[in-house]
């Protein structure tokens, strides 16, 4: 009689964190009048874990939600205003976890016309793809509001190995370029309308990112109204993966 011996074993493979890649960024420009719910084309590469837009415009605008493909709602992550002075800034940034491939449009509705908007739309691989909760942490935020060119702001955070740090930051006046950074960030997008410090006419939209952890601290150059936030993008595990073996 023979005997059919069946030997099992598990392979337990490790959990290894997913590094992220910036795979491409589009950006709406426009400082003209009275324009409502701007729309813009991109391209979200196959494999993309996070769909991330910021926006920057007057403070006084209101933005009811962003959407991607039509019907892809994004997650407000966080909202930065630096007074409810019309003439000063505020910064949104919204996401979506695992966004549908292809090129389709970013739709952003505003609640009424609009003075000035920009929006820089990043994607990204190797995030958590959960949720926007569990794919971003938020840190800290800076605004500041005097109402006059006499301050700058400074944001500090630090953040966990295999992530990255994400700044986004919206300044009444020229350029928006930090003026001073430790470590220096990676820039994705200076959105300038001109002008200089001081004018209500002018602002600019920085976004930019840097690898964690550190004690990152940014000193605007333009010493104006403006407002800011950092958050942490967090890197996605592979998952527990059992083979059994015969």
């Amino acid at each position: 009689m023979s005997m059919r011996l069946l030997i099992a074993s598990l392979l337990i493979l490790p959990v290894l964190a997913q590094a992220q890649t910036l795979t491409g960024t589009s950006t709406i420009d426009v400082s003209s009048d009275n324009r409502t719910d701007p729309s813009v084309s991109h391209t979200v590469p196959s494999g993309t874990t996070l769909l991330i837009v910021s926006v920057g415009t007057r403070q006084d605008q209101t933005l009811n939600g962003i959407t991607w493909n039509t019907s892809e709602s994004l997650t407000a992550i966080r909202d930065t205003d630096s007074t409810a002075d019309s003439n000063n800034m505020k910064v949104a940034t919204y996401g979506l976890v695992n966004p549908t491939a292809g090129s389709f449009n970013v739709d952003i509705d505003y609640a009424a016309t609009i003075n000035m908007d920009w929006a820089v739309i990043s994607n990204w691989t190797g995030t958590d793809s959960s949720s926007v909760a569990n794919a971003t942490n938020y840190h800290n935020e800076d605004e500041n509001n005097t109402g006059s060119a006499s301050n700058t702001t400074v944001l500090t955070s630090a953040g966990t190995s295999g992530n990255v740090i994400y700044v986004a930051a919206a300044i009444a006046g020229a350029d928006g370029d930090p003026g001073s950074e430790s470590p220096t960030f990676t820039e994705i997008a200076n959105q300038d309308t001109g002008g200089g410090a001081g004018s209500s006419s002018d602002a600019s939209l920085f976004v930019g990112y840097v690898d964690a952890p550190s004690a990152n601290t940014i000193t605007w150059a333009v010493t104006d109204e403006n407002a800011g936030h950092l958050l942490e993008l967090v890197a996605g595990n592979a998952a527990l993966l059992l083979r059994r073996r015969r």
